[in-house]
């Protein structure tokens, strides 16, 4: 069982740290491709790279947090991870990097507030997966995702703004 423990935080760990490294390069390949005011064919292949990574991310992390979910079902462990806040706050940050992911997609939000969205979001459950957090509940939780999205949007609309401008 202990090696089932490491195997499964191991895959959290990495999935979350390949998501939020995943968003850092998204970000910076999206500033250097619309710099110039069009995305050619190399720099899609770029972002279409960075998008397939934080897929590979996603999965990774989904794969261990679910393996750890079973795993301490079935061996009975005392502390079931279900039944903590930091796993139903990791569960909604998830939901909301899927849907903010859907719904660019789907161009039912401004790709600054999705960006925002997901760029949060995985640093939010990098931060979780690491323990680098006080103890919060989920209400919190969301308060604190909403500012982080909303402060990481109005950085990036100011960052594109200014190359926009010099470009």
């Amino acid at each position: 069982m202990n090696t089932l423990t490491l195997l499964f935080t191991l895959m959290q760990a990495a999935g979350a740290v390949v998501g939020a490294g995943g968003s850092v390069f998204a970000e910076l390949f999206y500033l250097r491709a619309v710099k110039d005011g069009a995305i050619d064919e190399a720099e899609r292949a770029h972002l279409s790279t960075v998008a397939g990574a934080l897929r590979i991310g996603m999965l990774i992390y989904l794969i261990g947090s679910v393996g750890m979910v079973i795993m301490s079902f079935a061996y009975l462990t005392p502390l079931q991870p279900a039944l903590t806040h930091t796993y139903w706050i990791q569960a909604g940050l998830v939901f909301a990097i899927l849907f903010f992911a859907w719904a660019l997609s789907r161009r039912l939000v401004s790709f600054t507030v999705g960006s925002a969205g997901v760029f949060a979001g995985w640093w939010f459950i990098t931060f979780l997966v690491f323990e680098k957090l006080p103890a919060i509940t989920f209400g919190a939780a969301v308060g604190i995702y909403l500012v982080a999205t909303a402060v990481v949007a109005a950085f990036l609309y100011y960052v594109r703004t200014l190359l926009r401008g010099s470009a």
